[in-house]
């Protein structure tokens, strides 16, 4: 198996329910309602770091530009370095979902 089979092998199983959950949650929209940028913010970090999806492609699945997945990444880093009591909230269910651990 080469690294392209094993990369998209390694996206087969979890990229469908990210998508879900981008879906359901209409993550795609431009909102500021913070519980819906938490999601977003936390399904770009779970891409970058735990998929090792680069910034376009990342950017791609949510219509937005490279440089706000970039802040989307700080932006959690940050959050869960305080301890944001909010910010685990509203991220909690997708991270059950997912099957991952903050």
């Amino acid at each position: 198996m080469n690294y392209k089979d094993f990369k998209q092998n390694a996206y087969k199983d979890i990229l469908p329910k990210i998508r879900q959950v981008i879906e359901f949650d209409n993550l795609k929209e431009k909102s500021r309602k913070r519980h819906i940028s938490h999601k977003r913010f936390y399904l770009m970090w779970f891409m970058r770091n735990e998929l090792k999806m680069n910034l376009g492609d990342i950017a791609n699945e949510f219509n937005m530009h490279h440089s706000s997945i970039i802040h989307a990444i700080k932006y959690h880093n940050n959050s869960i370095e305080i301890k944001d009591v909010c910010y685990k909230n509203n991220i909690q269910i997708i991270t059950e979902f997912l099957g991952t651990k903050i």
